[in-house]
């Protein structure tokens, strides 16, 4: 019984680290990245919120003793996964907010939104098959 309760245990706080990490990364990236570049378009904005938020989600579940292929393999499943979910959250908040007098608030938090969690299932499940199977 120890060892489940162990299990749920890693898995309950690697989660809870993962959506912290991706969340406060994608906005950390965001505006740097709004600081650094004059115009703004909505594909740069999508590849560093994804950016961010894949590389937080990803170190929610990196074992660091893991070998070094493991752990690239996670950070660009986690940075592929952020960035579709950053893009469908766009278009999902450009369609469906609809606020008047704040133009872009609604589309941000989808598309953050969506990078949390794309940017954390996929290091999501690799984590948990790890985990099951005994590697961590």
């Amino acid at each position: 019984m120890r060892l489940i309760t162990d299990k749920w245990l890693i898995l309950v706080v690697r989660f809870g680290l993962g959506i912290s990490l991706a969340f406060f990364l994608a906005a950390i990236v965001f505006v740097i990245t709004r600081l650094l570049v004059v115009h703004l378009t909505p594909t740069v904005t999508v590849f560093s919120i994804g950016l961010g938020a894949g590389l937080g989600g990803a170190l929610g579940w990196i074992n660091p003793d893991s070998p070094k292929l493991h752990i690239l393999f996670i950070i660009t499943l986690g940075i592929l996964g952020a960035i579709g979910g950053a893009w469908g959250g766009m278009l999902y908040g450009s369609t469906v907010f609809i606020m008047g007098g704040m133009p872009g608030i609604a589309e941000l938090r989808s598309l953050v939104g969506g990078a949390v969690i794309g940017g954390n299932i996929p290091p999501i499940v690799v984590g948990v098959i790890r985990i099951w199977r005994g590697g961590d």
